[in-house]
């Protein structure tokens, strides 16, 4: 409650002068008030309240339903209608604006104190959600395999760039279009295998790996790649869609790790260690030491020993997880 800032909107002064008192008694700021529409989205640009006491039926053209739209929808501000009217037809399309709250005049401070601290939470909290739905939906764009994820009947619901650069097509377009007409793939000495990957992945609750294949994108060019297929799960554990993975195969004209003698840099590599060596790792970072005593990142370690190259993807239960969120 502490500096919480509160803009009042009302049209009957007396109305908004108890109110603002009322508040000012509970320990909130009131910075400002409005007796109209658009007075309430100016007001609102001005002085950036943490929430909006909102009466519906105001003074001139624009009614608290449409400013409460406004503010909304450009301030992020959330809003809390106080009104006499509670008739069906004015609380349905109030709750078309999206408030936090709907508090019904005349009411009772511990009333309208508790919908204050609980519509100020649920906006704390759908702020959070939406910063992790925006990472994450960075995070599938910027990871090196291309991803497209489908709904459980196979409709494209997201592809990160490398998809759209390897498939030709771009997401908005694919949206809601079925996989195989977006991710057109063959092997011309096992035609048909990918055919109906979607339902093979939902009905059999498990990844399905797909080897190097020929994608044929939507201009017709033609791209070796591998990858797999994998179920993404809600909380209960119900398949709701599934997400395909790809990238470019080492066979796709990418080097490959020379062989011994093929040039001077082989000839310096260490030897892949023997199966069952002790490795050391460290169970709190998972760094590990090298031949020189040195405790190196897991990743830089195989890259710089042995160049290995990594296309840091997610796994199919970390997407999961995510994509519950990024959802909603």
């Amino acid at each position: 409650m502490l500096h919480t800032k509160i803009l009042i909107v009302e049209d009957e002064p007396i109305v908004a002068r108890d109110l603002q008192q009322n508040l000012l008694g509970l320990g909130y700021e009131v910075p400002a008030a409005a007796s109209s529409g658009m007075e309430a989205i100016r007001r609102a640009r001005q002085v950036q309240p943490d929430l909006v006491l909102m009466d519906i039926v105001l003074k001139g053209k624009m009614d608290g339903v449409e400013a409460a739209r406004h503010i909304h929808t450009e301030l992020d501000i959330p809003v809390v209608f106080v009104t006499a009217y509670g008739d069906d037809a004015t609380f349905h399309r109030a709750k078309g604006s999206e408030p936090m709250g709907y508090v019904m005049k005349p009411f009772q401070l511990p009333e309208l104190r508790r919908a204050i601290e609980i519509s100020l939470e649920q906006h704390r909290k759908s702020q959070g959600i939406r910063r992790e739905q925006h990472w994450f939906h960075q995070t599938l764009k910027a990871i090196g395999e291309a991803l497209i994820i489908t709904d459980r009947e196979g409709h494209v619901k997201f592809m990160n760039p490398l998809a759209e650069t390897l498939t030709g097509w771009a997401e908005p377009e694919a949206i809601g279009k079925h996989l195989e007409e977006v991710f057109t793939l063959y092997r011309e000495d096992e035609v048909g295998e990918h055919d109906m990957l979607v339902s093979r992945v939902v009905s059999e609750d498990r990844s399905v790996l797909l080897p190097t294949m020929t994608l044929l994108a939507k201009d017709l060019a033609k791209h070796s790649v591998e990858g797999n297929a994998a179920p993404i799960k809600d909380e209960s554990g119900v398949v709701i869609g599934t997400v395909l993975s790809f990238y470019p195969s080492k066979r796709s004209g990418e080097a490959s790790r020379p062989s011994p003698g093929a040039g001077e840099e082989s000839s310096v590599l260490p030897a892949l260690p023997p199966m069952g060596v002790w490795v050391p790792i460290c169970s709190a970072c998972k760094k590990v030491r090298d031949q020189c005593g040195d405790w190196r990142e897991l990743e830089s370690y195989f890259a710089d020993a042995w160049k290995f190259c990594f296309t840091h993807g997610m796994c199919p239960e970390c997407l999961s997880r995510w994509y519950r969120r990024l959802t909603g």
